[in-house]
């Protein structure tokens, strides 16, 4: 039985062999059109420093009597535990809660 079947593969080796190529081919071009279509365009990122006037950035705690980070959306009274959690280089502070919420920051829910 085994021999049959390898003298059958013999005789259909050109046809395997054809037939895996077109398979292989189609695959690989599918392939390709799928990468071309997704493919973003790369778009420049650019960082400024102090886009918006939104108080001093520093690292002594004395410079303003309420803090906010860079990264957040909330602004914290200077006594909150949660200002030990901001990076000192990401620290903002304020001088006033007017000031604080017209650079787009709200009150913070966990000290008031």
């Amino acid at each position: 039985m085994l021999q049959r079947i390898r003298e059958k593969i013999k005789r259909e080796e050109g046809a395997i062999f054809w037939g895996l190529c077109t398979f292989l081919s189609i695959l690989f071009i599918a392939g390709f059109i799928r990468f071309v279509q997704t493919k973003k365009p790369i778009t420049s990122v650019r960082f400024e420093k102090q886009a918006f006037s939104t108080g001093t950035v520093g690292s002594s705690a004395g410079e303003g009597s309420f803090i906010a980070s860079k990264n957040g959306s909330t602004y914290y009274p200077k006594a909150c535990k949660a200002v030990g959690r901001i990076k000192d280089e990401n620290r903002l502070y304020f001088s006033s809660v007017q000031e604080a919420e017209l650079a787009g920051f709200t009150p913070s829910k966990q000290c008031r």
